[in-house]
């Protein structure tokens, strides 16, 4: 029982790096894009949701 605790939560911790690591990306990467304000909006929430992915 241990060690299922210990890999679900590894499972967790990984999961909520590699979240952060995309999201982080994506917020330095949209001021960035020469778009209109509102594409960068569907193009952040998109980014979102595959980071969530």
């Amino acid at each position: 029982m241990l060690s299922i605790t210990l890999i679900n939560t590894l499972v967790v911790i990984v999961t909520v790096v590699i979240h952060y690591e995309c999201l982080l990306r994506l917020n330095d990467w949209l001021p960035r894009l020469k778009l209109w304000s509102r594409f960068r909006i569907v193009v952040g929430v998109f980014g979102a949701m595959l980071a969530m992915r």
